[in-house]
C-alpha cells in the first residue's frame, strides 16, 4: 500500500467518525446531513393537531430537533434548522398545519420555531462527541433543548399577548409538556442507540 492509499483510507475513516460532525467547516457529508434533517423536520410537521385556546399546534418537530442535535452535532443541526426556517419563511408549506410565510414566524408559534436552531445546537454541545453516550448526558442535553424551545415560545407569547407569565405558561407550555417529555425521553434513547451503533459498526452487521 502506498502512502497515498494510506492517506485516502484515513480520510474515509475520519469522515465516518462520529467526531466529524464536530469539526470546523462544512463537508459534502455535512451539507447532505443538514438537508436531510431539514426535510425530516418538515415531514414531522405534517401530522399536527391544533391545541384549543392556544393557537399553537402540536407536532413531532420537538423530537426531530432534539435528536438532530445529538446525532449530527451543533453546527450541522443548527444549520438544518436555519434552512428549515428559511424554506418556511420563503413560502414552503413546511410549518405545522402546512402553513408558510413570515407571518407564522411572527405569530404565536414563532418563538418556538425561532428557538429550533438554538435548541439543536445546545443539545449537540451538551451531548458532545464522546462515545458511548450515557443516557444521563443524553437526557440532560434533551431537557435543556426542550427548555430553550419553551423559553423562546413563552417569550414570544408574552410579547404578543401581554398576559402574565403564569397565563402564558398555561396556554403555551402546560398543554404540550406531557407529550413533549415523552418525545424528549424517546429522543434521548434513540440518540444513545445511534451513538452506540456508530461507535461500534460491527453491531450493525450482526
Amino acid at each position: 500500500m502506498s502512502i497515498f492509499d494510506t492517506d485516502r483510507s484515513k480520510a474515509v475513516t475520519d469522515s465516518a467518525s462520529p467526531n466529524a460532525a464536530f469539526r470546523p467547516g462544512f463537508t459534502t457529508r455535512d451539507i447532505t446531513a443538514a438537508a436531510l434533517l431539514a426535510a425530516l423536520t418538515a415531514a414531522s410537521a405534517i401530522i399536527s393537531v391544533p391545541i384549543p385556546g392556544s393557537g399553537i399546534p402540536f407536532s413531532m418537530q420537538v423530537f426531530v430537533v432534539l435528536l438532530a442535535g445529538a446525532a449530527a452535532g451543533p453546527k450541522v443541526a443548527a444549520s438544518a434548522m436555519v434552512a428549515y426556517l428559511a424554506i418556511g419563511a420563503a413560502g414552503g408549506p413546511v410549518f405545522a398545519m402546512m402553513r408558510s410565510g413570515p407571518a407564522v414566524l411572527l405569530g404565536p408559534s414563532g418563538g418556538y420555531l425561532a428557538s429550533f436552531p438554538v435548541a439543536a445546537a445546545a443539545v449537540g454541545m451538551i451531548v458532545g462527541r464522546r462515545s458511548p453516550l450515557s443516557m444521563g448526558r443524553s437526557l440532560l442535553g434533551m431537557a435543556i433543548g426542550l427548555a430553550l424551545i419553551y423559553a423562546g415560545g413563552a417569550a414570544r407569547l408574552l410579547w404578543l399577548t401581554g398576559k402574565p407569565l403564569g397565563a402564558v405558561v398555561q396556554i403555551g407550555v402546560l398543554p404540550f409538556l406531557p407529550l413533549d417529555l415523552l418525545k424528549t425521553l424517546a429522543a434521548a434513547h434513540v440518540a444513545v442507540r445511534l451513538r452506540t451503533r456508530f461507535a461500534n459498526p460491527s453491531t450493525s452487521s450482526k
